[in-house]
């Protein structure tokens, strides 16, 4: 077998046994190497993973497969965007190979944790980060999304392999904002993340869709604490007075909406990486989701057309890899917010529903290296 099978299922059962057992029965196929899931976190997550275990054990096809997932806001499935519900994708080839690194205790480590748990996925490859190049290797990453350590941690891999492309998520709590899980080696884990390294000869991409576009209005920040994610000055002015004047309206019209369609992003190159506000924090300040760095100048971004950005992605990857074999999808709970909002989520989903695809609404998006705000970043496949 010289290319990737992939197969893809979601089940909506109440209960977690049923639940794993209607999905695993659904993508079982033979030559499987890896199973990548993501689950709601209404479901309890070691009941998932107890029920994958034992399902695993009574299936001699599931013998030596890896399986990782993670806790969403969200899941992206073969069957539309859903909630409450757990979704996966299995991959089976002769020629794939799969190695996987777990990264532990990243609040207090996330540099080190993050280079280990490369050197790790290596070591399971036969490898050193030294042997990984841009075609042959490629990434996927899934980390906590409630430690605010994404920037460091994605810092670590590209110090520990500077070739490695890379797409991911931080993992959600459907919008609970408490806890955060990630699923490997037949365990549940807080406070950590997962370093997913696949070896093919298959060629895949790596992509970011923004869906926004620069305005004229910019800014320079001129307090922050980049620990805490806040923006103190913007002009050395209060943050959300000349963030909101910069719009035309008052500081107390700041909202969610406003937000969302209003990130900002830092120009670097050809392209913006957004970081998006979430909320007025004492009294003038912004607090980001993403880390914000003084003296930087960014620009105020406006709506752009959200699914044909999707579609003129697909189109983009299908020329470029001769067809498209699976899609692997992280897409930002505000873009989720937004085309909720906007009424085309159906419309977006079936812009990207051009193979077989999961993923999920994340807390936070992985690209290459850096970590990034209402983004959808995809590992792409091609046949």
């Amino acid at each position: 077998m010289s290319h990737i099978s992939f197969l893809t299922s979601v089940s909506t059962n109440k209960d977690e046994k049923g639940l794993v057992t209607e999905v695993l029965q659904n993508i079982k196929q033979a030559h499987m190497k890896y199973v990548l899931f993501f689950v709601s976190s209404h479901y309890d997550q070691e009941l998932i993973s107890q029920a994958i275990k034992a399902y695993v054990a009574q299936d001699e096809d599931f013998e030596g497969v890896e399986f990782v997932g993670c806790t969403s806001a969200g899941e992206i499935t073969p069957e539309g965007v859903k909630t409450k519900s757990f979704t996966a994708m299995s991959m089976a080839s002769e020629e794939l190979e799969v190695g996987v690194g777990i990264a532990k205790k990243i609040s207090t480590n996330p540099i080190g944790s993050a280079k280990h748990a490369v050197e790790k996925a290596c070591s399971q490859l036969g490898i050193t980060t030294d042997d990984i190049d841009g075609k042959h290797y490629a990434g996927l990453v899934l980390v906590d999304g409630l430690q605010s350590v994404e920037e460091y941690f994605m810092l670590g891999i590209s110090k520990a392999v500077r070739l490695l492309r890379v797409a991911g998520g931080s993992a959600g709590d459907d919008f609970k904002f408490q806890n955060t899980q990630i699923h490997a080696r037949g365990k549940v884990y807080e406070d950590a993340g997962v370093v997913v390294i696949f070896k093919t000869d298959t060629p895949f991409k790596i992509m970011g869709v923004r869906s926004y576009l620069p305005s004229d209005k910019k800014l320079k920040i001129t307090r922050a604490d980049l620990e805490k994610r806040i923006v103190y000055e913007f002009n050395g002015r209060p943050a959300a007075e000349e963030y909101a004047h910069a719009l035309g309206i008052s500081s107390d019209k700041l909202n969610e909406d406003i937000f969302m369609s209003h990130p900002i992003a830092i120009h670097f190159g050809d392209d913006y990486y957004i970081r998006s506000p979430l909320k007025v924090v004492e009294k003038n300040a912004l607090k980001f989701f993403c880390h914000v760095t003084e003296g930087s100048r960014v620009a105020i971004m406006r709506p752009g057309k959200m699914v044909k950005e999707i579609e003129d992605a697909m189109v983009e990857a299908k020329q470029e890899l001769g067809g498209i074999g699976a899609i692997i999808a992280f897409n930002c709970i505000l873009r989720y917010q937004e085309l909720l909002k906007l009424g085309t989520l159906e419309a977006s989903f079936d812009a990207l529903h051009v193979a077989p695809v999961v993923g999920f609404n994340t807390y936070g998006e992985q690209h290459n290296g850096l970590h990034m705000n209402q983004t959808l970043t995809l590992l792409i496949f091609g046949k």
